[in-house]
């Protein structure tokens, strides 16, 4: 009896081209090949070049090579009309579009009206739409009406680096870190800077800043003034922060205080996870979904803030073991799905 010939792999165009969460989705993934916009950024350090695959003319060009196309961020660039037409000629070129919702709510626009309506024409077009959290898909469920399925965001770090930090937690007052180094919209930096100042007194704090994100905003002046008084001190990065400097800051402080007034999802959660580090959050969004979180409003009274933050505990953490094995569970289930779009 012959053999049935091999599946031919599906070849899929990834928006963005590179990202370590778009490339940890498909590394392993059986018979998918991952081609990254031809034309746009091949760079960990620049991953939010605009895509040229969000041109229609680049879908005709190079619909050839392409069987499936993977919609992840970056689209904000292009309006409700122009993600219309795009997902017009990807239908017209016979193209599936496998949509990933990483963002109900973005956290670099203020307002919110061009990318709900972005999301209403991209869910209707996509054959397939993920999301990270049941949360989430919930969300989607009753703006959009489209069932999501749910895939949970791979490990951060390399899994060299999952489960090792840089220094022991400390015995006392525990270390916690905020990230300024940019200060995306739905940043509130100087709510976070004032919180951190009713943080008890044994509590060792790190701000960790850039200059060109702290420049003419007034924040700057308010983590020097803390760093003046003595209530924190400051740790200064410039430019692009590779993994390992990344790694080191995680894994050296016990918790993390995320200051975000609006959101969806965080690699910063993710990370923290990879290392053991607690993460402490306003409730908003769904960080609480992709691992346990401490709530703390960025608006909590004085004594609040001092128990919640006074009560840190590590976080349980990831071993390597695990994330290898979600990563690969992960890649699969992508796999599955393109396959899925493609009929």
């Amino acid at each position: 009896m012959p053999s049935l010939p091999e599946p031919r792999p599906v070849r899929v165009c990834t928006i963005p081209g590179r990202h370590p969460y778009v490339d940890r989705c498909l590394t392993g993934a059986p018979d998918v090949v991952h081609l990254p916009d031809s034309g746009a950024s091949t760079s960990y350090a620049d991953p939010w070049r605009p895509s040229p695959a969000l041109d229609p003319s680049w879908v005709r060009a190079y619909a050839g090579e392409v069987d499936v196309m993977h919609l992840h961020f970056g689209f904000e660039h292009r309006t409700p009309q122009q993600l219309r037409t795009w997902a017009d000629t990807l239908a017209a070129q016979d193209i599936p579009l496998v949509l990933t919702v990483h963002d109900l709510d973005n956290p670099h626009t203020t307002g919110q009206e061009r990318h709900h309506a972005s999301l209403g024409v991209l869910t209707k077009a996509a054959a397939v739409t993920i999301t990270l959290t049941r949360g989430a898909a919930d969300d989607l469920k009753r703006r959009y009406g489209v069932t999501a399925h749910v895939i949970p965001h791979p490990h951060q770090f390399d899994l060299g680096l999952v489960s090792r930090r840089v220094r022991a937690r400390a015995r006392r007052g525990g270390r916690i870190g905020l990230n300024l180094r940019s200060l995306r919209p739905n940043v509130d930096a100087a709510a976070a800077l004032a919180l951190l100042r009713h943080a008890p007194a044994d509590a060792d704090i790190v701000i960790r800043v850039s200059t060109a994100a702290l420049s003419g905003n007034g924040v700057g002046a308010l983590v020097a003034a803390g760093a003046r008084e003595g209530r924190w001190h400051v740790e200064e990065v410039a430019g692009y922060t590779d993994e390992r400097q990344l790694w080191e800051f995680l894994s050296g402080i016990d918790a993390l205080l995320l200051p975000y007034r609006w959101g969806t999802h965080s690699g910063w959660v993710e990370s923290c996870w990879d290392v053991g580090t607690s993460v402490v959050t306003p409730a908003v969004g769904h960080y609480g979904e992709q691992h346990p979180t401490v709530t703390l409003s960025l608006d909590a009274r004085p004594e609040v803030v001092r128990q919640v933050l006074g009560e840190l505990r590590p976080a349980a953490g990831a071993t390597t073991q695990e994330r290898r094995a979600e990563q690969s569970d992960v890649a699969a289930r992508h796999a599955a799905i393109y396959r899925r779009a493609l009929g």
